[in-house]
């Protein structure tokens, strides 16, 4: 927690002070400052973080709920927000601290809506009406803004190819036939033209920040630069001859040592960069996954990684400086990789993603299944308490900041019996909001069962629908490959599970679900 909490807390105090994001270390661009910058600017108007997080999220359910479901039911939409609101990851034990994810998820919100909005309107207008662009306008830039909350691009990119490919299915399903391949070549650049040029006005603000205060352009140093360049190549590392590999370790402890003997002593060079690495860093990892305690699993080693090439820069810390040592770092481990006797470097990854053939697993399709069981049950199966009850004497940060500094953001602690009847409140608010999810599945369920064979029942091929479920597929894979091949992913499906709901509330509304209906084919 005194990292990631601590670290958010410590940009917002920076920002407020117009600092920006205070004095360079191996964190500073590693994760996206907006979340940081946003609660900066809320506590200027007395809005704590924990208050923030709770405002965006309702104004981004809002924009979800009159975007995804049509005004054809009374009650669809206050049950779908109850549902959002009453999110029970929100009240466990990552939605209580002051994480990214609290300005992720509205974001989110807002651009599948706005997307969802958008699909809709291609019914009956072209997609370059002005009420099919606005919308459209708004899911871009809401996009930019997720490039630059956290890393994980690749979620935000594919979303994008996802939404382009049901809008031409939209457009060649609902668009009058007359001239149709002009109008699809337009339709297609146009929309291309604003996925590609929108979202990246954020990022290019973010990456001109960065190059005035810390002397390199990038908006994301976990992928952008010669550090993932750096990581991916050492990932490659090993004995000659030894093809087993370790689940989650992203290159032996054996295979460093090695290299170690091997390396020239240079100034911030290789050798220097290995022999920093600080093995304690695994401890955690080791706790979780027992095989990776005589080396690091890879989502630790990656930190781990980060801390020893910063150590080698001493006052010349900086983003410049940084990304030069790990540019001449990634030269060095080339040149051994081609003339070591004992050492070859094998490419076996995708960016920091371990391919399937070198995750290590003694039973493969058994740790796949139980990965993915885990990921997408948390992602579609109401949970009162996905992660744990609410227990707020886990979440203090005394110790992040000076008292005096976490008063200035609104942050006070407060007494037992205060505790006790907030986590009293939070445990009936998940409840309720497991209630809440379990309805509108069950409902979904039932308009699925209801609809088939009714001329005017549901669709499977609504866009809407299709958009959502693709999106909500793409984060439950991307999260399970990152549990395969690094550390747990199921915490992430804490932006997943909002967006199945949201998927079911489009279904009930499409759908129509009957009683009646029900008992009579039963």
């Amino acid at each position: 927690m005194s990292v990631d909490d601590g670290l958010f807390f410590h940009w917002t105090v920076s920002i407020r002070a117009g600092d920006w994001l205070g004095p360079w270390d191996y964190l500073t661009t590693a994760k996206g400052p907006l979340h940081s910058l946003l609660t900066a600017w809320a506590s200027q108007l007395g809005i704590s973080p924990f208050l923030y997080k709770r405002m965006f999220l309702l104004a981004g359910s809002l924009v979800f709920i009159y975007t995804v479901v049509r005004a054809k039911t009374s009650w669809l939409r206050p049950l779908l927000l109850l549902a959002l609101l009453a999110d029970p990851f929100q009240f466990g034990a990552l939605g209580l601290r002051n994480l990214r994810e609290g300005t992720y998820l509205p974001l989110q919100m807002v651009a599948l809506g706005m997307g969802s909005l958008s699909l809709d309107r291609l019914r009956g207008r072209p997609l370059w009406h002005v009420g099919v662009l606005a919308p459209l306008f708004v899911m871009a830039f809401a996009f930019g803004l997720l490039l630059i909350t956290r890393e994980g691009r690749l979620i935000v990119y594919l979303e994008m190819l996802v939404w382009l490919s049901v809008a031409l299915f939209a457009i060649i399903r609902y668009q009058p036939m007359g001239r149709r391949p002009f109008r699809l070549l337009l339709s297609s650049g146009l929309a291309v033209l604003l996925l590609i040029a929108v979202p990246r006005w954020p990022v290019s603000q973010l990456s001109s920040a960065n190059q005035s205060r810390y002397g390199f352009s990038l908006s994301n140093s976990l992928e952008q630069g010669a550090f993932p360049r750096f990581f991916q190549a050492l990932s490659g590392l090993r004995l000659k001859g030894d093809d087993r590999y370790i689940p989650r370790v992203a290159v032996k402890r054996r295979a460093i040592a090695v290299a170690i003997e091997e390396l020239p002593d240079r100034p911030e060079g290789l050798r220097r960069i290995l022999s920093d690495i600080d093995w304690g860093r695994g401890d955690y990892g080791c706790r979780e996954f027992p095989d990776t305690c005589k080396d690091m699993a890879s989502g630790w080693f990656l930190w781990a990684m980060r801390e020893s090439v910063a150590k080698q820069l001493g006052k010349d810390a900086s983003e410049e400086r940084f990304q030069y040592v790990a540019g001449k770092a990634e030269a060095e481990l080339r040149e051994i990789c081609t003339s070591s006797l004992r050492l070859e470097c094998v490419p076996l990854s995708w960016g920091y993603l371990a391919l399937p053939v070198r995750w290590g697993f003694d039973n493969l399709p058994l740790n796949v299944f139980r990965e993915a069981r885990t990921v997408i049950a948390k992602s579609f199966i109401p949970e009162p308490f996905p992660f744990g009850r609410p227990d707020l004497s886990r979440h203090t940060f005394s110790g992040l900041l000076p008292r005096s500094e976490l008063e200035r953001l609104g942050v006070r602690g407060q007494a037992e019996s205060g505790r006790l009847a907030w986590q009293r409140v939070y445990v009936a608010t998940s409840l309720l909001g497991a209630v809440g999810r379990w309805l509108l599945l069950c409902l979904a369920l039932l308009g699925l069962w209801t609809s088939i064979g009714r001329r005017d029942g549901f669709h499977p091929i609504d866009p809407v629908c299709i958009w959502l479920f693709v999106c909500c597929l793409i984060q439950a894979v991307v999260y399970g490959l990152i549990g395969l091949s690094s550390f747990s992913g199921s915490p992430y499906t804490i932006l997943t599970a909002p967006i199945a709901v949201g998927l079911y509330a489009r279904v009930i509304d499409v759908s129509r679900p009957s009683f009646p209906a029900f008992i009579s084919r039963s």
